[in-house]
């Protein structure tokens, strides 16, 4: 699989962590729909505690509310993500704001914690005239902050007119635990979970949801969002120890409270990340979202399911709805990464463009914009320079070094590409999914011509490729490294029976979205081998089948991979021809 590949699939999962490998028209609309009455954004409330390490809890009250108000069918809440880059302390354009999210209305705050007390303050506001409706500041222990934030939300509730259900105002007024440090520590790991960047986060917030399980035994929404974690985790990784805390994790917040809904999202994720069982797994987030009407998370996670079902056009459906809800995830999120994965470049592009105006600090989003110019210009030159213009808070990250290093290939700068191998932070992957460093020195040694060091780097690689399928026989991951290496090395047969088991293991029937990954690397393992005629054959089929992001005319025609089929006449017609329209449902 092209490296690329990798890259930009992360981003459809889970942000930037760990390195891994129009609607129905096809069109995206950029007029902006009418803005309804009843929808608010919760702004991230001004941390006023002396100890600036409280501002955890100041963004976890925000949360809360954010989260009680989302319970409410009759209004429209927009998710955590996209108001977070309103931080306090920055100039707000409450109007501008409004325009921007969607909403009519903006609830703003303040929160103080100090000595076993806290103090609340909190104001709503209408958007359009930046009118003040409603305020009020609340001075109680801080065992009473659940009672504070089902106030607040229910006040809310109240100045929009927006009809609760009895089961919406249970969820309401319901608090998660009765022990306050338990909540403390559940809404540092929640936020550390946010922003994790590294392997040494994920951990730490790990840590803190065990130790607020460990204070709390019946916190059933810790256990909830800690079976989240482990499952994104395990999907990450495959450690198999973090399946199994994963499945425990959310079976025991279902058996503390079957009605929550963010349990069935942890059992819906298990099924969805876990078990590939795709159905059981809508089903669950079908329970999440009548309970959470406002999350999200729950529709991309849909969106993301239909797109492995091979149901393209209900993915691109409920990825727009889930962008009304976080406008900032135009930026990255499922539509426009969608898109591209129909190479639909030019409505792809709009939708980066248009999160990346909300959000233009999102290197996921740029990448992804990058990545769709390359498909439609071909200009790799210019690929690599759009990075090299990033700011210098983004360019160092593993995410783009990778991406450096695959544009740097395909111009055939094989200086450029080889001297940001030794950036690719390797401490981000301590997992045997990622390909080692020795690797992507070989692919330069062997794009250069010199095959004996290419040799050389692969033979060092070789045992943790064999360890990894010898000890994941049924992931389909470590087969088809393992056939790409063996390719390398000139190991045929080898070659050619790990990736057809890679294949038969994750076929495109079961998987719309991992399956034509493991095509695109059979048709490297074909190609790489001397089976020529069965390269292009597989490539000729790819070239218009949805999810197969290695195989676009720009790679093939630019891409060191496909090398060994230059002067095949088949191959030169498949790559001089205009490109074919991608066939989807």
């Amino acid at each position: 699989m092209a490296l690329s590949a990798i890259v930009f699939a992360t981003a459809i999962f889970a942000g930037s962590w760990f390195f891994w490998r129009r609607a129905s028209t096809g069109e995206v609309a950029r007029k902006p729909a009418a803005i309804p009455e009843k929808s608010v954004a919760v702004l991230p409330f001004e941390n006023l505690s002396s100890d600036k390490d409280n501002a955890y809890f100041a963004d976890g009250v925000q949360d809360e509310i954010l989260t009680d108000l989302a319970n409410i069918a009759d209004l429209k809440v927009i998710s955590r993500s996209s108001v977070m880059q309103y931080r306090s302390g920055l100039p707000r354009n409450l109007r501008e704001i409004g325009q921007q999210l969607g909403v009519s209305h903006l609830l703003e705050g303040s929160v103080q914690r100090a000595a076993g007390k806290v103090r609340v303050n909190a104001q709503l506001i209408d958007a359009r005239t930046d009118a003040h409706l409603w305020a009020q500041t609340y001075d109680r222990d801080l065992a009473d902050i659940f009672a504070i934030q089902s106030d607040i939300a229910r006040s809310i509730a109240e100045q929009l007119e927006a009809k609760l259900a009895p089961e919406e105002k249970a969820r309401i007024i319901h608090q998660p635990t009765t022990n306050p440090e338990a909540y403390l520590l559940y809404l540092q790991a929640n936020e550390l979970a946010h922003v994790a960047a590294s392997k040494q986060d994920a951990l730490d917030a790990e840590n803190l949801y065990d130790r607020a399980i460990a204070l709390d035994p019946k916190f059933a929404l810790a256990h909830a969002r800690a079976a989240i974690w482990n499952s994104q985790i395990y999907f990450m990784g495959r450690l198999p120890e973090r399946k199994n805390r994963a499945r425990a994790q959310a079976d025991e917040a279902l058996r503390l409270a079957p009605d929550l809904g963010e349990a069935h999202l942890a059992l819906g994720l298990c099924y969805y990340r876990l078990d590939a069982d795709y159905e059981k797994a809508l089903h669950e987030l079908d329970i999440a979202g009548a309970t959470l009407p406002n999350n999200s998370e729950i529709l991309n996670f849909s969106g993301y399911i239909y797109r492995r079902q091979g149901r393209w056009r209900e993915a691109l459906a409920v990825f727009q709805r889930a962008r009304e809800l976080d406008p900032r995830s135009a930026a990255f999120g499922g539509l426009p990464d969608t898109l591209r994965l129909l190479r639909q470049w030019t409505a792809a592009s709009e939708a980066f463009h248009h999160g990346l105006e909300l959000e233009p600090q999102l290197t996921d989003g740029w990448l992804g914009l990058t990545q769709t110019e390359f498909s439609r210009n071909q200009d790799p030159i210019e690929a690599k320079a759009s990075l090299d213009r990033l700011p210098k808070a983004m360019t160092g990250k593993p995410l783009v070094v990778a991406a450096q290093w695959d544009y740097a290939m395909l111009a055939r700068d094989f200086v450029a590409a080889g001297k940001t191998v030794p950036n690719l932070d390797r401490s981000m992957a301590e997992f045997p999914v990622v390909e080692a460093t020795q690797f992507y020195e070989a692919c330069v040694a062997l794009a250069e011509g010199d095959r004996e060091r290419a040799h050389r780097l692969f033979e060092e690689v070789r045992p943790s490729y064999e360890n990894g399928a010898r000890d994941h026989p049924d992931d389909p991951t470590f087969h088809a490294g393992l056939g790409k290496l063996y390719a390398l090395l000139g190991q045929k047969e080898d070659a050619i029976r790990e990736g057809r088991r890679a294949v038969e293991l994750c076929p495109e029937s079961k998987d719309a979205i991992s399956g034509p990954l493991f095509a695109t690397d059979l048709a490297f393992i074909y190609a790489h081998a001397g089976e020529v005629d069965r390269a292009v054959a597989l490539l000729t089929r790819l070239l218009t089948t949805p999810g197969a992001e290695g195989v676009t005319l720009a790679r093939l025609r630019l891409s060191w991979e496909w090398d060994p089929l230059r002067q095949d006449p088949s191959f030169q017609a498949l790559i001089e021809g205009p490109e074919r329209a991608t066939v989807y449902k």
